[in-house]
C-alpha cells in the first residue's frame, strides 16, 4: 500500500532538492535536473562566473592542482567551455595578423646542431630498417627525392660538388654564398659563351680538380651545361672557348 500524501507543514522541514544544471552540447542548452533524496549530501559550489550553484564533482568542475580548500576550479566547466570557444574564434579572428616570436639564433643553431646529430646517430643504428623501407616504398622515395632536388636545387647541387670534391682530396672550400656573388660577378651569364643560364647552370673549375685544381672560389666559374661539358678536363688554354673574360 503506497505511503500517504505527506502534510505541507512536514514537507517545509524536508530538506530542498538541490538543482544542479546539465549541459547539451548539440544544442548548447543548460535545463535543470532534481537531484534525488538520498544524493543530498554532496558538497556543492557556486560558480564564479554564472553564480549557480552546482555539485563539486567531476562532472561539472575540473580539478585544481594548486593549494585549494575544496580542490576544484572557482568556475564551471560550461563556462570554461564557452570561454575557450570564445577565445578560439577571437585567435581565429586575428590569424595573420600576429607577429612571430623572434628567435635567439644562437639557440636555433644549438637546436639543428643537435637535430643534425641525432639523425647521423638514428641513420647509423638503423641502417638496416632504412634499406627495407627504401625497397618497400621505392615509388614514395623517387617521389620524395625529386621534390626535395626541385625545391632545393642549389643545395643539391653544393652537396654534390662536396662529395666529388671530398673522394678527391681536394684543397680549398667555398660555399653557396660564394657562388651566389660568382653570378653576380656574371651578370648571370655564361663564363664561356656568354649565354644567360638562369637556374640551369653548372659550377666549373677553371683548372679542373683532376688536373690539380683547387675548390677555392677565386677558380669558379658559373657555365652553361653545354660548356661544361664540352671543357671536361680540359686546361683553359687546352680549349678554344677557354680564357675569355666577361
Amino acid at each position: 500500500m503506497p505511503h500517504p500524501p505527506l502534510p505541507i507543514w512536514t514537507c517545509a522541514k524536508i530538506r530542498r532538492r538541490l538543482l544542479t544544471p546539465v549541459w547539451q552540447p548539440a544544442t548548447s542548452i543548460v535545463y535543470w535536473e532534481t537531484i534525488p533524496m538520498s544524493d543530498t549530501t554532496i558538497p556543492t559550489k557556486i560558480c564564479s562566473k554564472c553564480k549557480q550553484i552546482k555539485p563539486a564533482t567531476s562532472e561539472y568542475f575540473s580539478p585544481d592542482t594548486r593549494e585549494k580548500r575544496d580542490g576544484w576550479k572557482s568556475r564551471c566547466k560550461v563556462c570554461c567551455a564557452a570561454e575557450n570557444r570564445e577565445a578560439y574564434a577571437a585567435a581565429k579572428a586575428r590569424e595573420g595578423k600576429t607577429v612571430r616570436r623572434q628567435h635567439d639564433p644562437e639557440l636555433d643553431a644549438i637546436a639543428k646542431e643537435r637535430r643534425r646529430e641525432y639523425n647521423i646517430r638514428w641513420a647509423a643504428e638503423n641502417r638496416e630498417y632504412r634499406i627495407e623501407w627504401r625497397k618497400k616504398n621505392r615509388g614514395r622515395w623517387a617521389r620524395y627525392a625529386r621534390q626535395y632536388r626541385v625545391a632545393n636545387r642549389e643545395k643539391v647541387r653544393e652537396t654534390s660538388r662536396l662529395h666529388y670534391l671530398k673522394r678527391r682530396n681536394a684543397p680549398g672550400s667555398h660555399t653557396s654564398a660564394d657562388i651566389t656573388r660568382q653570378i653576380e660577378a656574371q651578370k648571370g651569364r655564361c663564363y664561356y659563351c656568354h649565354k644567360e643560364v638562369g637556374d640551369d647552370f653548372h659550377v666549373d673549375h677553371v683548372i679542373p680538380i683532376s688536373r690539380g685544381g683547387s675548390n677555392d672560389p677565386s677558380n669558379l666559374v658559373i657555365a652553361c651545361p653545354s660548356c661544361n661539358r664540352l671543357k671536361g678536363d680540359k686546361l683553359p688554354h687546352e680549349w678554344s672557348r677557354g680564357g675569355r673574360l666577361l
